[in-house]
């Protein structure tokens, strides 16, 4: 019984080129999902600095600043505290008790306000969930970092 090399080569070859398409087309999907969580994250953190740049526009006296927590008085006299629960953004009126919330992911946010100065330094880190990732094992990051003018500053 002899097998012929022609049929035993081309079936070999047809089955290394199914093998390549496969993980190629799964390396790709792969890619395309890390892209996208990166891009999103960062697309947050851009988004959350936008968000803090209007609140921050109002700013009168800077009253306390600390890693992840600014409270400020506005040109409409309202005492505002801005800072970070869990992974949100909250700002809080504490003259109405009015709660603003964003759900921005944050990681990390930190305020660096020297005093008698009119800039302050906003850095903020924003992570994905390790479930959204391909092998639910891999975190993104999105970065921002921010120094702001503070123009209505007594």
């Amino acid at each position: 019984m002899s097998i012929s090399l022609e049929l035993v080569i081309s079936s070999i070859i047809v089955g290394m080129l199914i093998l390549m398409i496969g993980n190629s087309n799964q390396m790709m999907t792969e890619s395309a999902i890390e892209n996208r969580l990166t891009y999103e994250m960062q697309e947050r953190a851009t988004n959350v600095q936008q968000f803090i740049e209007v609140e921050l526009t109002k700013v009168r006296k800077v009253i306390s600043e600390k890693d992840s927590a600014l409270i400020y008085t506005t040109v409409t006299a309202d005492t505002i505290e801005l800072f970070k629960d869990k992974s949100e953004l909250i700002v809080k009126n504490k003259n109405t008790g009015e709660l603003k919330s964003i759900a921005a992911r944050l990681d990390k946010l930190e305020f660096e306000y020297l005093p008698n100065s009119t800039f302050i330094n906003v850095s903020l880190t924003t992570k994905s969930k390790k479930e959204d990732s391909v092998n639910g094992k891999s975190e993104y990051i999105g970065l921002s970092e921010r120094r702001y003018y503070l123009r209505n500053l007594l």
